[in-house]
């Protein structure tokens, strides 16, 4: 029953959505850095103090140094 009709509905089942470039970055950054569901409070804030900024002061030399 749906909506309080006799039958039924089919339906698919929903996308998902791109993702941003910044979301990718986000993503890359925080798979590299080892961050991920169930992880402590104290390990994710040593984290994200310490390893992203180095993540993206990487991340940016590789992109200003010109390739040979």
């Amino acid at each position: 029953m749906s909506g309080g009709k006799p039958g039924f509905v089919l339906g698919l089942r929903p996308r998902r959505y791109k993702t941003t470039p910044q979301q990718t970055r986000i993503s890359e950054a925080a798979e590299y850095c080892g961050i991920k569901k169930g992880i402590t409070r104290a390990e994710l804030v040593d984290k994200m103090r310490n390893c992203i900024p180095e993540y993206f002061r990487k991340e940016v030399r590789e992109r200003e140094t010109p390739a040979p």
